[in-house]
């Protein structure tokens, strides 16, 4: 579909397409869904004249575009009225609000064990003990409302 649109949904993909057209996004927008599994590196965007534009369904999502250095993340889940706004006007209604707010080491956590790393490379990374990382996993469940450990790495 589109060059400036990054996803592997599809029919995330296509609706933004339809929604904003070919020529609005091609002009003015790079476009990340970052509720893919691939990894897009934003780095290589970084010199375009488009504005990068992040979407997320959930902080884990919203926390990997905050890494990126993406400005601006709308909510995947917002009304499509309130994201043509953003888009048209610069409305702000559409932008993605954190459920739950992590300590910088729970983010930092967070995003490693997204990245596949294991709770020894978590600790090794972030210079901490083990059991260290495994309370920093605990508070993350209990702040994101998810069950057990498995359902973590089901929602990353």
């Amino acid at each position: 579909m589109s060059k400036n649109v990054f996803s592997d949904d599809l029919m995330f993909e296509r609706g933004i397409c339809s929604l904003l057209g070919e020529r609005l996004i091609s002009e003015h927008f790079i476009i990340i869904d970052f509720d893919c599994k691939s990894t897009i590196k934003c780095k290589k965007f970084s010199n375009q004249r488009r504005e990068l534009i992040g979407f997320a369904s959930n902080d884990v999502s919203f926390y990997k575009a905050q890494r990126a250095g993406v400005p601006i993340v709308l909510d995947k889940k917002a009304r499509v009225k309130d994201v043509l706004n953003f888009f048209l006007f610069g409305r702000i209604v559409a932008l993605y609000k954190l459920k739950s707010t992590l300590t910088l080491r729970e983010k930092e956590t967070l995003l490693l064990l997204t990245d596949g790393k294991s709770v020894e490379d978590v600790a090794k990374i972030l210079n901490v003990k083990e059991n260290t990382v495994y309370s920093f996993r605990r508070n993350i469940i209990t702040k994101l409302d998810i069950k057990n450990r498995i359902s973590l790495l089901n929602y990353i």
